[in-house]
C-alpha cells in the first residue's frame, strides 16, 4: 500500500474517531446541551380575570420579581417575558380565590372589632373609676352633711325651748337653713351624677357584650370556612403552563410564582420547609423572598453550572 493511500486510510479513521467522539461527547452531556436553563424560558400572560383585583401591569412585575428569586443566585436570565409566547401563565378565579377574599374582609372585620372591643373595655374601666372615686365623694359629703343637719335641728330644738327668743337667733337659723339647701343640692348633684354615669357605664357594659358576640361569631364563621376548604394547591405547574389559582397578598403571589417557575426549570420539591420549592407556604422568608442554599443546590443541579453558583 503506497503512502498515499495509508495517509487517506488514516484521514478516514481520523474523521471517524472524530465523529464517534463527538456522537459520545454530545450522548454524555446532552442534559448539559439540552438543559432547561438555557435558553431562557420565554412566558406569555392570559388574560386576567378582574375578580383578582390585579392588572396585567401589576403581574408582570410579579413575574419579574419572581424571576430575579432565581436569576439573581444564578447570575443569568432564566426567564423572559414575550408576547404570544406558547409557554401561559394563567390566572384562573375560582372558590378558592373567592373564600380568601372572604377570609381577608372576616379578619378585617375581627381585628375591627377587636380593637373597637379593647377600646370600650378600656372606657368601661375608666368609667368604673370614676363611679368609684366619686362614690368616695358622695360618701364624705354625705356624711357631712348628715352632721351639718343633725347639728342644725339640735340648735332648732334648743331655740324653740329657749325662753328668750330673739330676731337675731331666727335670721343665724335662716341663713344656717340656706347653707343646709346648698349642701343638699350638692348632693343631689352628686348623686345624679353618679346614678347618670353609672346608666351609662351599664349601657357601656351591654355593648361589650353584645361587640363580644360580634367577634365570636366572625371568629366562628372564619374557623368554620377554613374546616370546610379543602386542601388544594395555590398554584401548578404543567408542560407549558403554569396556572395560578389562589394567592393572599402580593408577597404570597410572588412566592408561588417562584415556586412554579422552580418546577419550569425542572426542580423538584424539596424536604426543607424554609425553601422555595417546600411543597407547603409557611415558613418561607418573604422580607424578601430569597432562594436558600437548598435551592441553590437543586437549581445547580438541575443547569449544571455548579462552579457559577456562590
Amino acid at each position: 500500500m503506497s503512502m498515499k493511500k495509508y495517509f487517506l486510510f488514516f484521514i478516514i479513521i481520523s474523521i471517524l474517531f472524530l465523529f464517534l467522539f463527538s456522537a459520545f461527547w454530545f450522548w454524555k452531556n446532552k442534559e448539559d446541551l439540552l438543559s432547561p436553563c438555557l435558553p431562557p424560558l420565554e412566558y406569555s400572560i392570559s388574560a386576567i380575570d378582574p375578580r383578582f383585583g390585579l392588572t396585567k401591569e401589576g403581574a408582570l412585575e410579579a413575574l419579574q420579581e419572581a424571576e430575579a428569586v432565581w436569576e439573581q443566585p444564578f447570575g443569568k436570565d432564566l426567564f423572559s417575558y414575550k408576547e404570544g409566547s406558547p409557554f401561559v401563565i394563567y390566572f384562573v378565579y375560582d372558590e378558592r380565590q373567592e373564600k380568601t377574599f372572604h377570609s381577608q374582609k372576616l379578619e378585617e372585620m375581627i381585628t375591627s372589632d377587636t380593637a373597637e372591643y379593647n377600646e370600650l373595655v378600656k372606657a368601661l374601666e375608666e368609667s368604673k373609676k370614676e363611679i368609684e372615686k366619686l362614690a368616695q365623694e358622695y360618701e364624705i359629703l354625705l356624711i357631712d352633711y348628715s352632721k351639718e343637719v343633725d347639728r342644725y335641728n339640735q340648735v332648732i330644738y334648743d331655740w324653740n325651748q329657749s325662753e328668750h327668743l330673739s330676731e337675731n337667733g331666727m335670721e343665724d337659723l335662716l341663713l344656717e337653713h340656706d347653707k343646709l339647701e346648698k349642701k343638699h343640692q350638692k348632693v343631689s348633684l352628686l348623686g345624679e351624677r353618679i346614678n347618670t354615669l353609672a346608666t351609662k357605664t351599664k349601657e357601656l357594659a351591654d355593648t361589650i357584650n353584645q361587640k363580644a358576640q360580634s367577634v365570636n361569631t366572625f371568629v366562628d364563621t372564619y374557623n368554620t370556612l377554613f374546616e370546610k376548604m379543602p386542601v388544594f394547591s395555590k398554584g401548578t405547574y404543567q408542560s407549558q403552563a403554569i396556572t395560578i389559582y389562589q394567592f393572599s397578598t402580593r408577597e404570597d403571589l410572588v412566592l408561588t410564582l417562584a415556586h412554579e417557575f422552580g418546577h419550569s426549570l425542572g426542580i423538584d420539591h424539596t424536604d426543607d420547609p424554609t425553601s422555595l420549592m417546600y411543597p407547603l407556604i409557611g415558613k418561607q422568608n418573604t422580607q424578601p423572598i430569597t432562594a436558600t442554599l437548598v435551592d441553590k443546590e437543586s437549581l445547580s443541579n438541575v443547569c449544571k453550572f455548579k462552579y457559577f453558583l456562590p
